[in-house]
């Protein structure tokens, strides 16, 4: 893992640049390169759990704030009726993690997503930050400084700041940046069971349009399919497999 590149990725994306074979976006002086927590480089190194800093997307507290900026655009949301609610409006943010992140999975228990998302800011703070969609809805997480001594040496060093630090301002700057920044990407298609204390949600974009539906504590798949089909899904063109996700999600929970 070359933190120095990643680095400057993310002051590229401070730019405005844009490269989304890199995972790499960027708005209002801030950066972003994003990464799978799948990634085997990742997971030995950042591990250590992180702890949720605030709520993000339509999950922080002055979205009302953002939805009435010129710099949201939401063109793409006239087919959905009646007004976007916050959840359908994360599920949009997800789908352009997705177009970044191809090979994201979606679906867990109480865990929608979650990705690594390294950050540099008009202040020249660089700092490790993590993406998710979780029990509270969407969120951002983080390390407090003096875990970044728990990581290699030769990353640890290239940190200069933690989110936790953050003052109300700096805080509502970032988020908003990402959303802007998330925004600029197109959305892709994704599809996965969020299992909750409720039961378990399909959570999907699909031809650009979000679908929330509620499974309940068990489902069939026939079930399942003849609502997606309502909704437009054709499951033979679909790049997602809907059947092996299932699968998937059902053996996540046997497992525990």
């Amino acid at each position: 893992m070359d933190i120095i590149k990643i680095k400057n990725l993310a002051l590229k994306g401070a730019t405005g640049q844009i490269d989304t074979d890199r995972a790499q976006v960027g708005s209002n002086g801030y950066g972003f390169v994003y990464f799978d927590f799948s990634n085997s480089l990742l997971d030995p190194i950042f591990n250590k759990r992180s702890g949720k800093v605030c709520g993000a997307g339509a999950h922080f507290g002055d979205f009302e704030r953002f939805m009435e900026l010129d710099e949201i655009k939401f063109d793409k949301l006239s087919s959905i009726d009646g007004l976007i609610d916050d959840i359908k409006f994360d599920l949009l943010l997800a789908g352009s993690l997705k177009t970044l992140l191809p090979n994201l999975v979606f679906g867990g228990d109480e865990q929608l997503f979650d990705a690594l998302m390294f950050v540099f800011t008009p202040d020249n703070y660089f700092f490790p930050t993590n993406f998710y969609y979780g029990a509270s809805g969407t969120a951002l997480g983080g390390w407090m400084f003096e875990q970044y001594q728990e990581f290699p040496n030769k990353i640890s060093k290239e940190f200069n700041f933690s989110p936790f630090d953050l003052d109300k301002d700096k805080l509502t700057g970032l988020v908003e940046a990402q959303i802007f920044a998330l925004r600029r990407v197109p959305v892709s298609d994704f599809c996965g069971i969020y299992k909750h204390d409720m039961g378990n949600s399909l959570m999907c974009i699909h031809d650009g349009k979000p679908i929330i539906m509620e499974l309940g504590y068990s489902y069939e798949y026939d079930d399942v399919e003849i609502v997606l089909e309502y909704h437009g899904y054709d499951f033979k063109q679909d790049r997602f497999n809907y059947r092996e996700m299932v699968k998937r999600a059902k053996l996540k929970k046997k497992m525990g």
